[in-house]
């Protein structure tokens, strides 16, 4: 979903004041009901099969390690150094804290498989940005001008143009029946693309331009990026390059990254199975994408006094560079402030939900 076009009208700080407490009556009378707005945990939940060479005994070999978040830092072996996962280095081996991160599909001429399940169903939205409702994570990552170490500024680091990427076929459905080889009515696969473990490499945290540093925060995840947004699909690779690793991360606006896919090819208006083959490609995560619809304070699926209250502390002029992915959620016409329109679409998602029944049926 584009961001929508900028309206006139309601321009006035009176006008503003007024809707401000249209807000606050809405809280104290609706609050749990109307205004509430509910997701489940976004990430995959079940390993429902698997190749039979997962024997779940080593690194890379545990189709679980794909039932959690994107990984966000991983530990080097070779250099005993904890990196922070971003566009330009590709999570591996395990987190700092010894926990498996990947799972490695296939190898050169075999071709393995792993199927999973989310608990609730993955929505072909109308408020998932850019159409896009499902994102599978790998460990692409794009080519640069040199080593990466904790230490470097991604402000001087380029991209040379290109993606390190292992494709990861991924195959959607509302029933889990079967395969997509031995059931194909009840799956739809993307065999002409996109493809996992490309397009776009995973980027947890952004870049902080006046300290020179990853931009940090412990129990602070509104610094972070998003992993339960898309990047904008219409870049490309080519769009990269030349960049700084500080400018690309520009591009994903506080997306995570990790390639998206969009449920209306499938003709599913909602699905719980992923089917993932490839010979040789890492998945890191599933992501089931989360709907514009004003949770941006602490994204817990309820649109609540928390989203209100962050709202109000990002209205104004020039909101970034920070809180930067908090209040740009709140920036409805994309203009760089939060003012009048951005209020009054706040206001629009305090009716609830969108009214729209989905039935996870094959159209």
């Amino acid at each position: 979903m584009l961001a929508p076009p900028i309206r006139r009208g309601m321009k006035s700080r009176a006008a503003a004041r007024t809707v401000l407490t249209v807000i606050v009556f809405c809280f104290q009378t609706n609050l749990g009901s109307t205004c509430a707005i509910g997701q489940a945990n976004p990430w995959a939940d079940v390993v429902l099969d698997a190749s039979s060479v997962f024997d779940r005994s080593s690194d890379y070999n545990d189709p679980d390690s794909l039932l959690s978040m994107p990984s966000t830092d991983f530990f080097d072996p070779l250099f005993r150094e904890t990196h922070y996962a971003s566009l330009v280095t590709g999570a591996f081996n395990r987190s700092p804290t010894g926990q498996k991160l990947l799972v490695t599909i296939g190898r050169i001429g075999r071709e393995d498989f792993v199927k999973v399940r989310f608990s609730e169903p993955v929505e072909d939205h109308p408020r998932n940005p850019f159409g896009i409702d499902l994102i599978v994570h790998g460990n692409s990552f794009f080519s640069g001008s040199d080593f990466v170490s904790p230490d470097t500024n991604m402000e001087e680091y380029y991209l040379t143009g290109g993606v390190f990427s292992e494709p990861v076929t991924v195959a959607v459905s509302d029933t889990g029946i079967g395969n997509p080889r031995s059931h194909p009515q009840h799956w739809y696969e993307f065999v002409h693309g996109p493809f996992a473990d490309s397009l776009f490499p995973t980027n947890p945290y952004r870049w902080q331009r006046d300290e020179d540093a990853w931009d940090v925060i412990e129990n602070e995840s509104y610094y972070q990026s998003t992993f339960t947004t898309p990047v904008d699909p219409r870049w490309t690779a080519e769009d990269f390059a030349g960049m700084s690793a500080a400018d690309a991360m520009d591009l994903y606006l506080c997306s995570g990254g990790g390639t998206g896919f969009d449920l209306a090819y499938s003709g599913f208006s909602c699905i719980q199975f992923v089917y993932l083959t490839s010979t040789g490609g890492e998945v890191d995560a599933l992501v089931d994408v989360f709907p514009s619809l004003g949770d941006f304070g602490n994204r817990d699926g309820v649109v609540d006094l928390i989203d209100f209250q962050s709202f109000q502390n990002c209205y104004g002029d020039d909101f970034l560079p920070r809180p930067g992915c908090m209040c740009r959620s709140a920036d409805f016409d994309g203009d760089g402030n939060i003012r009048e329109f951005d209020l009054l679409e706040f206001v629009r998602f305090l009716d609830g939900p969108l009214g729209i029944e989905f039935s996870c049926e094959k159209e």
